[in-house]
């Protein structure tokens, strides 16, 4: 009935526009959120309609889209409108006279590229996902770079449903890819060899398929001599696979990559396979000379407790025998040894230590002076020389 309205003949698309406000585009989207998909069809083709006939809407409807979206991206349920919404915006890039740079470019790097990142959902609108993406980087070739740049910045290291997704994109997106992107592409490289060499074999399948794609062979022309080495090390590593399926792709793509660099590709593979060996042997002599190293420091800490430990004694030693010649009622220099008759022993602490002329001088250091403020203080004093430390009784005890 709501198609049957555009298509009378009394139907003026002024007045339409007057009664069609953001209002009643926004419910209409939100009545497309249905779980049956026959209702979603039947309101996906009246949004055509209204689309056709009411123009001065149509900048209004994408916005409204694009707001759903970001919606669901923040945090809201999902919207079982999205598939929908993708291929109708699929749809109308490809038909636009007029394509808008300025609005299309930010509905793919803020809408359509995020979307990858929900994984919960992303079975349900994938294909449509992957379709519209298709379609604008066909309208607008430049997109590919964006798309390559995002989804290796992005790259799911743990997830396989996602990196089979993005290895789908990478391809689509290849075919867009122009000169001048060297250092994208060997990024491209690297990523791809990484997922050729893993354990997952769904992964190791859609890489080796990349590898093998023939947008991808043109690209690897433009550097021969370093992105070569890298595929062909993975795909070797891809034929010692666990899987019979998984091994056979790999001998195939690495057969097809030989017949396409005839002349280089094995020089280069058997290259890269010595610097691989290389690498190894220079990793297993590093180790082993830190395993020296740790065992020598192991053994320099033993020694050094044991240092300690006759330091402790001889500093021990040293204050007994300081301390049994202050009590002693004979001093060898009771000048330098005296304290006044009025200081308590709790208020004596005595230190007897060599200087560096090899003779013993007492320090007195006195806790406690409340009370004592008449002390003489001139015989107590510590000579120019004298340096408490640890260094003169580990060089003395020597």
């Amino acid at each position: 009935m709501f198609e049957n309205v555009f298509l009378h003949k009394d139907f003026r698309a002024t007045t339409a526009t007057e009664l069609i406000d953001e209002k009643f585009i926004r419910q209409f989207l939100d009545l497309m959120n249905q779980p049956s998909q026959q209702v979603r069809l039947a309101l996906t083709k009246a949004l055509h309609q209204l689309y056709r006939y009411v123009v001065p809407r149509r900048q209004l409807i994408r916005r409204c889209m694009s707001e759903i979206i970001s919606q669901y991206l923040c945090g809201e349920p999902y919207s079982h409108a999205i598939p929908n919404f993708l291929t109708f915006r699929g749809m109308n890039i490809r038909n636009e006279q007029l394509f808008m740079a300025s609005e299309y470019r930010p509905f793919f790097k803020n809408i359509l590229i995020p979307l990858f990142k929900k994984c919960e959902y992303l079975h349900l609108f994938e294909p449509y996902l992957i379709s519209c993406i298709g379609e604008h980087i066909i309208r607008e070739p430049q997109l590919a770079v964006t798309l390559i740049e995002a989804l290796i910045r992005n790259w799911p290291k743990t997830d396989s449903q996602l990196q089979c997704s993005h290895l789908v994109q990478l391809r689509k997106a290849i075919t867009g890819l122009r000169m001048g992107n060297e250092c994208l592409f060997e990024r491209l490289c690297t990523t791809v060899a990484n997922c050729i060499s893993g354990d997952r074999t769904e992964v190791v399948s859609r890489a080796l398929d990349l590898a093998t794609d023939i947008a991808f062979r043109s690209h690897l022309k433009k550097n021969i001599d370093e992105l070569i080495p890298i595929i062909a090390s993975a795909i070797k590593t891809a034929e010692k696979h666990w899987d019979v399926s998984t091994r056979i792709l790999a001998s195939g793509a690495y057969a097809s990559l030989q017949s396409t660099f005839p002349e280089t590709f094995d020089s280069l593979a058997q290259k890269q396979e010595d610097m691989t060996k290389n690498k190894f042997a220079n990793e297993v002599a590093r180790r082993i000379r830190w395993e020296r190293i740790s065992k020598l420091a192991e053994r320099n800490l033993s020694r050094m407790g044991e240092s300690e430990c006759s330091l402790s004694s001889v500093g021990d030693g040293i204050k007994q025998e300081g301390g049994s010649r202050l009590q002693s009622p004979a001093r060898e220099h009771p000048a330098e040894f005296a304290f006044p008759d009025d200081c308590s022993d709790g208020m004596k602490k005595d230190i007897i230590k060599p200087n560096s002329n090899g003779q013993q001088e007492a320090s007195a250091m006195l806790n406690d002076v409340n009370g004592h403020e008449d002390i003489d203080m001139t015989d107590l004093s510590m000579p120019s020389n004298f340096v408490m430390n640890e260094e003169n009784l580990y060089d003395q005890s020597r």
